[in-house]
């Protein structure tokens, strides 16, 4: 029999020689230009069967700037504008016009430019992965068009490259052209995204390689027939929990999970931990299962995580629109397979949710056997709330680059980026610390995600979630607003903004960021439903939007400057009397409204 201990925050799992662990966490542009007519370079040598050499650099080069504009900021280097700053959308707008011969001619010399020697550094890797961008773009619009020739130079661009980064981003891009490609050509994609989306849990490393009041825990233990016992203060409580596989051939062994259910977050989230083990080997599977505090409790897990050692567990993101978190969790812990909610999670859930995983790992499932599970036999209030670690939904909310496009509208990798200061009560606009390109957007794409969460909450105004996509820093602008908005279509096809931050704002830190998405993203989409200018409910709704984050995040210290910046007619909301006609449940409702325009109307020179 296998024995393994599970942890859970207030969730833990323990391995104990060749036993496993589980722990569940209930708590608690002017680049280098090469001109016409200059003496050609040496031959820059084929790499492969697709690739082609580079027989004349300058014009290579004069032929990337075309499609760049030459406006690669910083742009400097054998390639010229490919080692700058490149912006996917006008790139492919540019390869579009070309011929389909040039495509193929750039495409091959794109490839050998992927393997030059002198690139295979720190110092090259933005031009390289500039150059699979590119590469990218030509295939996407070759494949369109049926030449297979564009799948297999991404191919061979995917295998031949020793980055991970790269190489994951590679895999990435290929899965976003998978629309046009035939049967054999999708599951050869599908090998390469396995690797980055794993259809099946680590069991080798839950059971070793040599073998095949809150979520009411304590109670949903015992009608699962294990034992409980209460330790220390709060809900802290060991479970012994045995399982028989469902395996008529007898070949997998009774298993035996040691869970560890730990009450750490019920006293507030300053001191609470939940990534302290996740480089106990010990411990391959743990939980997170708890509020969420609309995207706030976890800051300081964070911020105290310690670095990675690279170990291949299991994390499950339990608590309400887990997915919040995600772009943090899986930079920090790149090798960890993360499973996530997508909406509210129950308590009646989060227990029952985790003894399922327990027997679908016993019998060995494989993540679509578990989904199906999860999805039918378990008595789950909310159904299809998880994202697996084989779910191609997950490359919407991460951010494998931090430069905050999600990954799955992202076809180049940066590298470099300079994070901002974080900088709390201070909506004053400010000279970034970095242009667009190389500053980090970690905090583009948590605002934008948290906020849209958020929004799905409220009462006042319906529809409003969903039809939200980070999109990076946008252009540094001191008298525009925070956020601009673009519409376009999301990866299903729907109607959606693409929302770019304004660098002026990127020194603000997640309280403020947060506040000023919330109110920008209900103003743009009120306004957007109606005609003519915002009306005093739009105003009044954007604002207390935010009160209600700054309320749930402790941010209250914000609130007068924030109102300065964004408030209606001049007047002064008391913080504590708006955030008291805010729902926990319902977010900002109709009453909320009214009762702001009632103090309005009440103020001296009111609005009538």
């Amino acid at each position: 029999m296998s024995s393994l201990t599970l942890q859970m925050q207030n969730v833990n799992v323990k391995r104990v020689a060749a036993e496993a662990a589980l722990l569940f966490a209930l708590g608690a542009a002017l680049g280098f230009v090469f001109l016409p007519g200059t003496a050609k370079a040496d031959p820059q040598t084929s790499t492969g069967s697709c690739s082609t050499p580079i027989d004349d650099l300058g014009a290579f080069v004069n032929d990337i700037n075309g499609i760049t504009g030459a406006a690669g900021a910083g742009a400097s280097g054998k390639y010229g504008s490919l080692s700058g700053c490149l912006n996917a959308e006008s790139m492919q707008g540019q390869i579009d016009k070309l011929s389909a011969d040039k495509r193929k001619q750039l495409a091959g010399e794109l490839l050998t430019a992927l393997g030059d020697p002198a690139l295979m550094n720190d110092a090259g890797a933005q031009t390289r992965a500039n150059a699979l961008g590119m590469l990218t773009g030509l295939a996407k619009k070759g494949l369109a068009s049926g030449d297979d020739y564009y799948f297999n130079a991404l191919m061979e661009a995917a295998n031949n490259e020793k980055d991970p980064n790269l190489r994951r981003q590679a895999a990435l891009n290929l899965d976003s052209l998978t629309g046009s490609m035939n049967a054999a050509q999708k599951k050869a994609v599908d090998g390469l995204t396995s690797a980055y989306m794993p259809k099946d849990p680590p069991y080798d490393t839950i059971f070793g390689k040599d073998t095949f009041s809150d979520g009411d825990w304590e109670n949903v233990a015992k009608q699962n027939g294990a034992t409980v016992k209460k330790i220390g203060p709060g809900r802290s409580l060991e479970i012994t929990y045995k399982v028989k596989p469902d395996d008529p051939t007898g070949k997998l062994k009774p298993v035996t999970f040691h869970i560890k259910v730990m009450d750490e977050a019920s006293g507030g989230f300053q001191d609470l931990r939940v990534f302290n083990d996740m480089n106990n080997a010990d411990i391959p599977m743990e939980s997170y299962s708890y509020h969420s505090q609309y995207g706030r409790a976890l800051r300081e897990s964070m911020e105290n995580a310690p670095k990675s050692s690279g170990l291949d567990k299991v994390f499950l993101l339990g608590s309400c629109k887990g997915k919040v978190f995600r772009a943090r969790a899986a930079r920090l812990y790149p090798n960890a397979q993360f499973i996530s909610t997508i909406d509210s999670e129950y308590f009646y859930d989060m227990s029952r949710s985790q003894f399922t995983f327990m027997k679908s790992f016993a019998n060995r499932e494989s993540w679509d056997q578990i989904r199906r599970r999860m999805n039918s036999t378990s008595g789950l209030l909310h159904e299809d709330n998880y994202i697996f670690p084989d779910d191609r939904r997950q490359l919407s909310y991460l951010d494998t680059d931090g430069d905050g496009i999600p990954d799955r509208y992202d076809p180049i990798f940066n590298y470099g980026l300079k994070d901002a200061p974080k900088v709390a009560n201070d909506f004053t606009p400010r000279e970034p610390v970095a242009g667009p390109c190389a500053l980090s957007g970690d905090r583009v794409s948590f605002a934008v995600n948290v906020a849209d969460g958020m929004l799905g909450y409220s009462t006042a105004i319906s529809g409003i979630e969903g039809k939200w996509v980070p999109d990076g820093w946008g252009d540094y602008d001191k008298n525009g607003p925070a956020f601009t908005f673009t519409k376009g279509k999301n990866a299903n096809g729907d109607d959606v903004w693409f929302v770019k931050g304004n660098p002026a704002y990127s020194h603000l830190d997640d309280n403020g960021i947060v506040a000023a998405a919330l109110h920008d993203m209900t103003m743009q989409y009120r306004t957007s439903q109606h005609s003519g200018p915002a009306t005093t409910d739009d105003k009044l709704d954007a604002l207390a939007q935010a009160a209600q984050e700054f309320e749930a995040w402790d941010g209250y210290g914000d609130w007068d400057n924030f109102q300065k910046k964004y408030g209606v007619d001049g007047h002064d909301f008391s913080f504590w009397d708006l955030t008291s006609k805010i729902d926990h449940e319902d977010g900002v409702t109709p009453d909320t409204l009214k009762w702001m325009n009632d103090q309005l109307h009440a103020a001296p020179g009111g609005t009538n």
